[in-house]
Protein backbone atom coordinates (compact mmCIF):
# COMPACT_ATOMS: atom_id res chain seq x y z
CA UNK A 1 0.00 0.00 0.00
CA UNK A 2 1.91 3.32 -1.46
CA UNK A 3 -0.22 5.23 0.67
CA UNK A 4 -1.54 5.20 3.97
CA UNK A 5 -4.42 6.94 6.58
CA UNK A 6 -5.51 5.21 9.59
CA UNK A 7 -9.45 4.72 10.04
CA UNK A 8 -9.52 7.10 13.11
CA UNK A 9 -6.68 9.66 14.39
CA UNK A 10 -5.87 9.00 18.52
CA UNK A 11 -8.14 12.28 18.53
CA UNK A 12 -11.41 11.36 16.64
CA UNK A 13 -14.15 9.80 19.02
CA UNK A 14 -15.55 6.37 16.70
CA UNK A 15 -18.65 5.31 17.14
CA UNK A 16 -20.22 1.40 17.20
CA UNK A 17 -23.41 -0.15 16.70
CA UNK A 18 -24.42 -0.76 20.15
CA UNK A 19 -25.58 -4.96 20.38
CA UNK A 20 -27.04 -4.22 24.05
CA UNK A 21 -28.57 -1.17 25.92
CA UNK A 22 -25.79 1.23 26.81
CA UNK A 23 -25.61 3.78 29.21
CA UNK A 24 -23.63 7.08 29.04
CA UNK A 25 -19.87 6.92 31.17
CA UNK A 26 -19.72 2.92 31.09
CA UNK A 27 -17.04 1.44 29.65
CA UNK A 28 -17.97 -0.60 26.51
CA UNK A 29 -15.99 -3.24 24.60
CA UNK A 30 -15.87 -3.84 20.69
CA UNK A 31 -18.45 -5.93 20.74
CA UNK A 32 -21.35 -2.77 21.45
CA UNK A 33 -21.87 -3.46 24.55
CA UNK A 34 -21.08 -2.93 28.45
CA UNK A 35 -17.99 -3.60 29.47
CA UNK A 36 -17.97 -6.84 32.35
CA UNK A 37 -16.33 -7.78 34.86
CA UNK A 38 -11.70 -7.50 33.87
CA UNK A 39 -12.86 -7.14 30.36
CA UNK A 40 -10.17 -7.46 27.59
CA UNK A 41 -11.79 -5.76 25.16
CA UNK A 42 -12.83 -2.50 26.49
CA UNK A 43 -12.52 0.39 23.84
CA UNK A 44 -13.22 3.26 25.08
CA UNK A 45 -16.30 5.22 27.64
CA UNK A 46 -19.77 5.50 25.89
CA UNK A 47 -20.96 9.08 24.92
CA UNK A 48 -24.30 8.57 25.26
CA UNK A 49 -27.11 6.41 26.05
CA UNK A 50 -27.69 4.13 23.35
CA UNK A 51 -30.56 1.51 22.67
CA UNK A 52 -29.52 -1.85 20.52
CA UNK A 53 -29.14 -0.88 17.49
CA UNK A 54 -28.49 2.79 17.80
CA UNK A 55 -24.88 4.26 17.23
CA UNK A 56 -22.68 5.55 20.36
CA UNK A 57 -19.75 7.31 20.58
CA UNK A 58 -17.35 6.67 22.84
CA UNK A 59 -14.53 8.11 24.02
CA UNK A 60 -11.12 6.06 23.78
CA UNK A 61 -8.14 8.53 25.14
CA UNK A 62 -7.28 10.87 27.58
CA UNK A 63 -8.76 11.75 30.98
CA UNK A 64 -12.03 9.93 31.10
CA UNK A 65 -14.70 10.50 34.51
CA UNK A 66 -15.28 7.17 35.40
CA UNK A 67 -18.11 5.90 38.31
CA UNK A 68 -15.91 4.15 40.98
CA UNK A 69 -17.39 0.33 41.23
CA UNK A 70 -17.02 -1.48 45.08
CA UNK A 71 -14.01 -0.24 47.13
CA UNK A 72 -13.87 3.01 45.00
CA UNK A 73 -10.65 3.83 43.65
CA UNK A 74 -7.25 5.80 44.73
CA UNK A 75 -5.23 8.09 43.13
CA UNK A 76 -2.32 5.99 41.43
CA UNK A 77 -4.16 2.67 41.23
CA UNK A 78 -4.86 0.84 37.99
CA UNK A 79 -7.91 0.45 36.70
CA UNK A 80 -10.29 -2.34 35.33
CA UNK A 81 -13.92 -2.75 34.44
CA UNK A 82 -16.41 -3.97 37.16
CA UNK A 83 -19.46 -6.16 35.80
CA UNK A 84 -20.98 -3.24 35.11
CA UNK A 85 -18.81 -1.53 33.48
CA UNK A 86 -17.35 0.83 36.46
CA UNK A 87 -14.12 1.37 37.33
CA UNK A 88 -12.29 -0.82 39.71
CA UNK A 89 -8.70 -1.45 41.27
CA UNK A 90 -6.75 -3.65 39.02
CA UNK A 91 -4.41 -6.21 40.50
CA UNK A 92 -1.12 -5.19 38.98
CA UNK A 93 -0.01 -9.33 38.95
CA UNK A 94 -3.15 -10.63 37.62
CA UNK A 95 -5.05 -7.59 35.89
CA UNK A 96 -2.38 -6.41 33.94
CA UNK A 97 -4.11 -7.49 30.18
CA UNK A 98 -7.41 -5.90 31.85
CA UNK A 99 -6.13 -2.65 33.02
CA UNK A 100 -7.52 0.40 30.70
CA UNK A 101 -5.78 3.38 32.80
CA UNK A 102 -4.56 5.03 36.14
CA UNK A 103 -6.67 6.71 38.62
CA UNK A 104 -5.29 10.25 39.00
CA UNK A 105 -8.36 11.66 41.11
CA UNK A 106 -9.83 9.30 43.74
CA UNK A 107 -13.36 8.61 44.45
CA UNK A 108 -15.32 6.23 47.04
CA UNK A 109 -17.88 4.13 45.71
CA UNK A 110 -20.50 5.52 43.64
CA UNK A 111 -18.89 8.81 42.68
CA UNK A 112 -16.97 9.49 39.68
CA UNK A 113 -13.22 9.32 39.63
CA UNK A 114 -11.06 10.78 36.89
CA UNK A 115 -8.92 7.86 35.31
CA UNK A 116 -6.01 8.33 32.59
CA UNK A 117 -7.24 6.02 29.27
CA UNK A 118 -4.27 4.04 28.03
Amino acid sequence: MANYLPQYDADDNPSIVATAAITGGLMITGAGAVAGAAALNVIGVAAHDAAIGDTVTYFKNGVQRITAGTGGLNAGDLVKSDANGNGVTATPTTDIAATVGVCIQAAAAGAVALVDFK
